[in-house]
């Protein structure tokens, strides 16, 4: 007897699986989406040193790779807030 997918598998929108080294970043990130720069107009910039120190404090290894995606979930962030997605 064939397996019947249900609604979750067949999905388009499901996320995609975190892989194991991005683990702790993707723990660390959230933890301060809160702490950002604004100016008269809004958000302008995550504060990466609250960032690196939390990334400090969980033992992450900040590489350039670890800037990059700190810098694309920045970009995200910023994108929501602005477009009045939110977090949360």
């Amino acid at each position: 007897m064939k397996k019947r997918k249900n609604d979750c598998d067949a999905c388009k929108g499901k996320a995609p699986e975190i892989i194991t080294e991005n683990r702790k970043i993707f723990q660390c990130f959230p933890l301060c989406d809160t702490q950002c720069h604004s100016d008269a107009h809004g958000i302008i910039s995550l504060k990466w040193e609250v960032v690196t120190e939390a990334a400090r404090a969980m033992k992450i290894n900040m590489d350039e790779l670890f800037f990059r995606k700190l810098r694309a979930f920045e970009n995200t962030l910023i994108k929501e807030l602005r477009d009045g997605k939110g977090r949360g």
